[in-house]
Parts: C-alpha cells; sequence; structure tokens
C-alpha cells in the first residue's frame, strides 16, 4: 500500500468514527476525529464544513460549561487552521470571549465574520449586544438629560471662575464634563477613563471640538493614576458622576476618598471662596442626601414573591407555601413612573443618609459604616410594602441641586430593595428600618425579618414564571388534554418545568427530565419517590414522548440557543412524540416613540450644551430595546397589533423571509416595531405574552431613520429567521 493510500485509508476510517461519533452526540470525539480528517483529506473540506461548525459549537458550549477554556480556545484554532473564513466558527469563537469578558476580542472576530457575509444575523445581534455592553444604554439618558448636563457645566465654570482651575474628571465617558472645564478656561484638564471603548469615543469628541491640545485622556482608573506620572502634581478641582441609582454602586466613595489622599489638593474649608483654588482642593458634586419610602408594587412583587393563595391555586401540592426570591444584588433599579401597574407610598419619604463629598473623614466614616443607623418610618397609607426605594437629592455645587426623586424629570433610575416577605400596615403604623453604606453598598431593609417554615427561598426565574397567570392557566389546560394518558416520558426544558411537574404530579409522567435550573423546587415538588432529574445529566440516547420548549427570552427576544436546539430535540421524539408549543409566532405593532429614541441614542448636540458628540457615541446606539412592558412604556400606536413571523417547531426552520403589510391606524412618526410572542400548543390552547404580568418582557426594532406615515398607509415588514436570530425590516 502507497503512503496516499494509507493516508486516505486512515482519513476514511476517521471521518468514519467522526459520523458514528455524531450520532452518539460525543462532540469531543466527534471534533477530533473530523479535524484529523479534513487535515488529511482537504478535498472533502467543503463537504463537511457545516459539520464541523455544527459541532465545534456544541462542543465549544460543553467545554465552556466545564471552564475549559484553554481546551476551548485550542480547538477553534484548529477549526480556524482549515477554514479561516468561516463566518459561523468567528461569530462562535466572538460569543465565547464575549461571554469571558474579552470584548475587544470578541469585537474583532464578529466583524471579521460580517466582512466575510455582510447580512449575517448572529453576528450582527452578536455585534448589537457587544456595543450595548462596551456603551451602556445609561450614557443616553444621561447625555440627553440637559438639565442635568447644564447643572453641572454652570457648577464647574463657577468653581474655575474661583480659581479651582486645575482639574480631573474621573470616569470622564465622552468627556462632556472636561469639555465644560475647557470652555471654562481650566489651565490643565485630565480626564480619566478605564473604557476602551468610551476612551476611543472621548478621544474623537475632543478631536472634533478642537481641545486636544487642552484635554489630556488617560485609559486608567482613577485609583490607578500615579503622581508625576500620570499627572504632574495634585489637582484643585475634580468632577465626577460616579453615581448609580442606589449612589455608591460604581464605587464613588473608595474613588473620592482615594483622590482626596493621593490627587487632590488639601480640602478647601470654604467651598465658596473666590481664592482657595490655588491652594485647595474641591470635588464637583459637592454631596448627596439619600432619601426612602416604602412602597406598594404588584410588578415589584411579582419578581420577588409569590403569594400562597397563587401557589395553592397551582396545583402542585405543598399547600401554604410562599415563594420567595434569593436575593443576589442588594438592590436592582428601576424607573418607578414606568413600572408597569403603577406604584403607591405605604410611608412617608424620609431622609436616611448625607454624605459630603468634599469631606475626607465623612467618606472614610461611610464607608466604615460609622453613619449605618436604625431608624422608624411612619405609613402615611394603609397597604402592603412590597419594597423599599430610594433617590438621592444631588448637591451639585453651593446652590444647584438635582433629584431622581420618582416622577421628576431625570435620568437617574431609582434603587429597589425588594422583600422576601411584603408587610402588612396600617395608615399611622410605624416600621424599623436598617440603613447601611458600610463597604460602599447602600442596603435598606426592614431592621429584622426572619424567614419562616412555610417561605421557600428559590430562583427569580421561578417566582416570575409562576406569577404569569396567563401562562399557568394555559399549561393547566394543556395538562388536562393529557388526562387518562399514563407512562409518558416528559423533557420539559422551561426555566421552570410547571407542565412536567403537573403530569408528573397527576400521573401522566413517569419520567420528567428538566433544564437543571430551579431543580431544588421542582425536587421538593416532584417528592422523593419521582424519576426527576436534570437532563444534562440524562443518557443522550433517551427518547421522550413529550418534549417542553419556552422558546424565548425573559428580555422579549427568541431564544437563540433554544431554536438552534430544536433540530437536535426533535431526533430525541419517540416515534409519535410531540413537541410543544407546536407554533411560535411573533405579533408585532407600529409604534411612534420619543421615549425609546431617548434611551437608544443621543437626539441631539443641543442637549450636551452644543458641543459634537452625537455622531461620535450614536456609532453606538441600540437598534433594538429590550426589557419593555407596553403598559408603561410611553408611545402612540400607528397600527393594530398583527402576525409578522411564526415558525411551526415541528417543522425544519427554514430562512425564507417572512413579508407582512400592517395598515396604519393614525398619522405620526414611526420610531419603532414593538413585539411579543404568541404561543400556539394546539386543541384551542394559545396566548399572547402582552399581559402585564407575562414572565417574557416586550420588545422593539429601531428603525435607523425615522419615517413620516399617514393613516390609511400600509407599512411592509419583512421578518426573516437565520441561526436563531430573527430581523425585522421596515418599509413603505
Amino acid at each position: 500500500m502507497s503512503n496516499n493510500d494509507a493516508i486516505r485509508e486512515v482519513a476514511l476510517n476517521s471521518r468514519a468514527q467522526a459520523l458514528s461519533y455524531l450520532g452518539q452526540e460525543n462532540w469531543g470525539r466527534a471534533f477530533a476525529h473530523l479535524t484529523l480528517c479534513l487535515k488529511l483529506e482537504q478535498s472533502w473540506q467543503e463537504e463537511l464544513q457545516e459539520q464541523l461548525s455544527d459541532c465545534l459549537c456544541s462542543w465549544g458550549k460543553q467545554l465552556e460549561e466545564e471552564s475549559r477554556y484553554k481546551d476551548l480556545l485550542h480547538c477553534y484554532q484548529q477549526a480556524l487552521e482549515i477554514y479561516p473564513n468561516n463566518h459561523e466558527v468567528l461569530n462562535n469563537l466572538g460569543a465565547h470571549l464575549f461571554r469571558m469578558g474579552h470584548l475587544e476580542e470578541a469585537k474583532s472576530f464578529f466583524e471579521k465574520a460580517l466582512a466575510i457575509k455582510k447580512d449575517f444575523l448572529p453576528a450582527a445581534h452578536n455585534m448589537e449586544n457587544l456595543t450595548s455592553t462596551l456603551v451602556e444604554r445609561w450614557h443616553f439618558r444621561m447625555l440627553n438629560d440637559s438639565i442635568r448636563n447644564e447643572s453641572y457645566r454652570e457648577a464647574i465654570l463657577k468653581k474655575i471662575r474661583q480659581g479651582f482651575s486645575k482639574v480631573l474628571d474621573i470616569g470622564t465617558g465622552t468627556s462632556l464634563l472636561s469639555l465644560y472645564a475647557v470652555q471654562g478656561g481650566a489651565k490643565r484638564v485630565f480626564a480619566c477613563e478605564c473604557s476602551a471603548a468610551m476612551i476611543e469615543i472621548a478621544k474623537e469628541v475632543i478631536l472634533d471640538n478642537n481641545v486636544e491640545s487642552k484635554i489630556e485622556l488617560l485609559q486608567k482608573m482613577s485609583t490607578d493614576l500615579s503622581i508625576p506620572a500620570d499627572i504632574p502634581s495634585r489637582v484643585s478641582l475634580v468632577v465626577t458622576e460616579t453615581l448609580d441609582a442606589g449612589v455608591f454602586g460604581e464605587n464613588v466613595l473608595q474613588t473620592l476618598i482615594d483622590a482626596w489622599d493621593r490627587l487632590l489638593l488639601p480640602q478647601s474649608r470654604n467651598l465658596v471662596s473666590p481664592r482657595a483654588g490655588s491652594r485647595n482642593g474641591i470635588v464637583v458634586p459637592f454631596g448627596v442626601k439619600i432619601y426612602a419610602a416604602g412602597v406598594q408594587c404588584a410588578a415589584i412583587s411579582r419578581m420577588n414573591t409569590l403569594e400562597p393563595s397563587v401557589w395553592d391555586a397551582l396545583g402542585l401540592g405543598l399547600e401554604g407555601t410562599r415563594l420567595a426570591a434569593a436575593q443576589n444584588e442588594a438592590y436592582n433599579s428601576e424607573k418607578l413612573e414606568y413600572v408597569a401597574g403603577g406604584y403607591t407610598f405605604i410611608t412617608s419619604p424620609v431622609a436616611v443618609l448625607e454624605v459630603n463629598f468634599n469631606d475626607p473623614q465623612d467618606l472614610q466614616k461611610h464607608l466604615a459604616g460609622e453613619h449605618d443607623k436604625k431608624m422608624e418610618v411612619s405609613c402615611c397609607d394603609a397597604g402592603q410594602i412590597d419594597a423599599f426605594v430610594s433617590w438621592f437629592v444631588l448637591q451639585v455645587d453651593e446652590d444647584l441641586k438635582l433629584s431622581s426623586e420618582p416622577g421628576k424629570k431625570s435620568c437617574w433610575e431609582q434603587a429597589v430593595f425588594a422583600l422576601s416577605v411584603p408587610l402588612e400596615l396600617q395608615s399611622g403604623q410605624t416600621v424599623n428600618i436598617a440603613v447601611s453604606s458600610s463597604h460602599g453598598l447602600l442596603k435598606i431593609q426592614p431592621d429584622s425579618q426572619e424567614l419562616t417554615p412555610e417561605i421557600m427561598l428559590t430562583e427569580c426565574v421561578a417566582i416570575e414564571m409562576l406569577n404569569d397567570s396567563t401562562w399557568t392557566r394555559s399549561m393547566q389546560m394543556v395538562a388536562n388534554s393529557f388526562k387518562g394518558k399514563a407512562g409518558l416520558k416528559v423533557l420539559d426544558l422551561s426555566p421552570f418545568p410547571y407542565l412536567g411537574l403537573l403530569l408528573l404530579k397527576m400521573g401522566v409522567c413517569d419520567k420528567l427530565r428538566c433544564s437543571g435550573r430551579c431543580m431544588s423546587l421542582a425536587r421538593k415538588v416532584a417528592g422523593d419517590n419521582c424519576d426527576l432529574d436534570d437532563f444534562n445529566k440524562a443518557d443522550k440516547l433517551d427518547c421522550f414522548d413529550l418534549i417542553i420548549l419556552y422558546p424565548c427570552t425573559p428580555e422579549g427576544e427568541l431564544d437563540q440557543e433554544t431554536i438552534l436546539y430544536v433540530s437536535q430535540l426533535r431526533k430525541r421524539l419517540s416515534p409519535q412524540g410531540v413537541m410543544l408549543p407546536k407554533c411560535l409566532s411573533i405579533i408585532g405593532q407600529i409604534w411612534n416613540s420619543d421615549w425609546l429614541e431617548s434611551v437608544s441614542q443621543l437626539q441631539t448636540d443641543e442637549h450636551v450644551s452644543g458641543f459634537k458628540i452625537a455622531s461620535h457615541v450614536n456609532k453606538y446606539k441600540l437598534k433594538r430595546h429590550l426589557d419593555l412592558r407596553l403598559q408603561s412604556t410611553p408611545h402612540a400606536v400607528l397600527s393594530e397589533p398583527k402576525e409578522i413571523f411564526s415558525v411551526k417547531l415541528c417543522e425544519h426552520l427554514t430562512e425564507e423571509p417572512a413579508k407582512s403589510e400592517l395598515p396604519l391606524i393614525s398619522t405620526g412618526k414611526v420610531t419603532a416595531v414593538a413585539h411579543w410572542f404568541q404561543f400556539d400548543y394546539g386543541q384551542g390552547v394559545e396566548f399572547q405574552t402582552n399581559q402585564i404580568d407575562s414572565y417574557p418582557r416586550q420588545a422593539a426594532v429601531l428603525l435607523e431613520d425615522n419615517m413620516t406615515v399617514h393613516e390609511g398607509q400600509k407599512l411592509k415588514i419583512e421578518s426573516c429567521l437565520q441561526a436563531g436570530v430573527v430581523n425585522i425590516k421596515v418599509s413603505l
């Protein structure tokens, strides 16, 4: 046998082994044999390209789940040696790097994928997600807040006139505060920023505004700056806006303590002295006062607790159980006026903490918890406290104040400290709360609230899904349609396997496998004698009589991973097996929403005092807005809702675009296509995810350029599914 014949025989054997392992879903061995045979027999590369890409996608997912990052990168390196221009491999590697936190590297691979195939939706989708991470959407809210911007401008110009003319801008972002300092006549301006993306934007902004000789950009955290390596000597004015909804979340205490210790001139005893700036230091803003109140809010409650009466109606046993969310964060943030269903103050607002940014000792005491306190607050109304919320009044300088109070026009959200167990109170009653800024983290909670035996801690996703009354009623109807059957093997990949558990409790199902999420709660519901386990640990050759999916994300978009997995799951159905839902549709509606624009891009340079910023930061503007609630998002409706896309999960998923027309019922400006889902389970069981308590929120696609339309016209919608991603295009 010649050497060439021997090589070909090895290649053929390796190819056969690869196909065998692919059938067994042994992705690692399949990938090893595929790469070997492709290196030995290069003529097969075009034929086997898709198989290698799909195999690596599954194998890469497994390696990432096992934290085998070195092996993951090595496998992608092998694949790219064979297929250097495979857009799918490049995109998938970028997605891994994105999840691993290597943002710039991820960006380069998405760009390479799009350069090879510019209309490749998964890469475009990933690039959008990446850009919204590089430049978070709160930047746009902040830049569009002209009241905030003008207050900072006035304060900075005033301090420079008073002699505080050597400036350090901490967390410069787009460099807006530095531009104000230059406008005020500052002698030297240093601007530090740790984000590489924001540094690039700031460079462009500084050049476009012709101040490159007056602002020195430093890509560092302020805590990493040193004198004289980065700045020649101490500065007299620090300007910053490193505040989140809970004030301290961006480490403003630690940042300013360090600045006073190493970077600022000694504090000034007189903050308004026109002669102080030459020898003393000062911080703008001057300080902050934090307020709090207890609120009743059904939307917040639905995310954090499940009432015993709701649980008992679910038919899962364990009567009297109350579910409470296991809190991973001290607080969430919400714009309360945009919370669906609204809110009510149950306690009167009260000032809880006050911080002086120009007193280093006060900053140290807050960080050390020396200002932590317990206090009594009074109820101004009878009701249920679902959460304590906080907001702040920012003392920008000696005269100017900004407020993030609910209802005020402000870029800031409020901090929400949800309660595991709501408090029922009467008007005039008092409640004791504990307030802390220790370790630079704001905490507000009832002074003592113990979990009783009937309270079960679980993941937020289970609580939110089980509070979705439309979904739970629909699942009960589906379960009832299986009455009289027995011995079914069921795979429920919903985030919480409610339908699978119902079938288990009814005796219809004798074997249930689920996604692995919420397993502790699922096991308690199932009991000790039921065959319940994590699907990831199941035999890869198991077949199921019923497979249940939840193919959308809580943020309101198609779940790409689930859609991509459907073809593999079909192979796991028994001969008469069923996959639910049978059909998934997207319902679209035409909107005019200035609010969506304001949180997705800088609308005009007039909002930033006329400086040229919009053209630079809007390179990162949002094209999709997730996590909306129709009921509370400011908008005007320009069309009735209509199905714009549908997919039957048991059939081959086509990439053929779906075309539809939406008749316009009003004249106006089209800014977005809002959309949500319709699930069809057959036998008349279907529902839409546009209810006030729907587990998935709604989403919107923003138009690249707004268009003016008139009542009676028809808007053309083209929707296309590609590799689990839906793209929506709009035209007249």
